[in-house]
C-alpha cells in the first residue's frame, strides 16, 4: 500500500490539535445570549411591587414598599441602564394586578397606550396576585402565553424578560419559567430573596408624595401586608437580580 506523505507535517498536526480543542470545548454559545445590545427605551408590567397607586395604607405611586420612588426596583435598575449606556432612558412601569386576578376579564387592548413600539425591553415582574390553587395553575400557562404573545406583537423588536415570584412559589415560577423559555425572554429567579432581610416591617417610615413621613402601620388591617414587600434592600436586590441576568453585573 503506498503511504500518504504529507508535505507540511507540522501544519497538519496545528491544525488536527486546533480541531480537536474545538470539538472538546464546552460550546458557550449553547445559551444564545439575547440582552439588548443598546436600551433608548423600556416598560415593566406588574404588580404592587412595581407600582401601587395611593390609598389610604400606601402614599407613594411607585413600587410598594420602597421608603421612596428612587429606591424601588424600576427606578434603581433604570439607573443601572443609564450608567450602562451613558445616556438618558425613557422607561414606564404599569400595574397590571388585574390580570393576574382575573385572566379573562382583563382586556389587553388597554395596554396598548402605553406602548409605542419602540421598547428595547418589556419586563413582566408577576405572580403573586395569581390564585394559588390547581383550578388556577391549569389556566395560567395559557393565560400567561397570551399576554406574552400579544405584548410581543406590540413591541416586535424588545428583549422581554420574565421575573419569578418574591413570595414563593414554585408551582407558579415552574409556570412562568416554561413559559419564559418557550417564547425567548431572559428568566430572572426572585425565590432567593424571600427573606425577612429583603420585606420591610411595620415600623418603616416611607416618605409619602404629600411631603410627610408616613410608618408602614398607619396602614391599619392591610398593613401587615404592605410590611411582606420587598424594602429598600429587597427593591435593590431585584433590580441587580434583573440586571445580572443581562449581563449587567455592576451592583446599584
Amino acid at each position: 500500500m503506498k503511504k500518504l506523505k504529507l508535505k507540511h507535517p507540522v501544519f497538519y498536526l496545528s491544525l488536527l490539535g486546533l480541531l480537536l480543542f474545538q470539538t472538546t470545548q464546552p460550546s458557550w454559545g449553547s445559551e444564545r445570549d439575547n440582552s439588548p445590545k443598546a436600551v433608548k427605551k423600556w416598560i415593566a408590567l406588574g404588580n404592587s411591587i412595581t407600582k401601587h397607586a395611593i390609598t389610604p395604607f400606601w402614599w407613594g405611586e411607585w413600587g410598594m414598599a420602597a421608603t421612596v420612588k428612587e429606591k424601588d426596583y424600576v427606578h434603581i435598575f433604570n439607573g443601572l441602564l443609564e450608567e450602562k449606556y451613558n445616556t438618558t432612558i425613557l422607561f414606564d412601569a404599569v400595574n397590571i394586578a388585574a390580570w393576574e386576578r382575573d385572566f379573562k376579564a382583563f382586556d389587553k387592548k388597554s395596554l396598548r397606550p402605553y406602548f409605542s413600539g419602540d421598547e428595547d425591553i418589556v419586563l413582566i415582574r408577576l405572580g403573586e396576585n395569581v390564585p394559588s390553587n390547581e383550578a388556577t395553575y391549569a389556566l395560567y400557562k395559557e393565560e400567561l402565553i397570551n399576554l406574552v404573545e400579544f405584548l410581543k406583537g406590540t413591541a416586535p423588536n424588545a428583549t422581554f424578560m420574565i421575573t419569578g415570584n418574591f413570595w414563593t412559589n414554585e408551582r407558579k415560577d415552574a409556570i412562568q419559567k416554561e413559559v419564559a423559555n418557550q417564547y425567548d425572554c431572559i428568566w430572572v429567579p426572585l425565590a432567593q430573596l424571600d427573606t425577612p432581610e429583603n420585606k420591610s416591617t411595620l415600623e418603616t417610615k416611607v416618605f409619602g408624595t404629600d411631603g410627610t413621613w408616613h410608618t408602614v402601620s398607619e396602614g391599619g388591617e392591610i398593613a401587615p401586608g404592605v410590611a411582606n414587600h420587598p424594602g429598600d434592600l429587597g427593591m435593590k436586590n431585584i433590580a441587580t437580580a434583573i440586571s445580572n441576568a443581562i449581563k449587567m453585573i455592576k451592583d446599584p
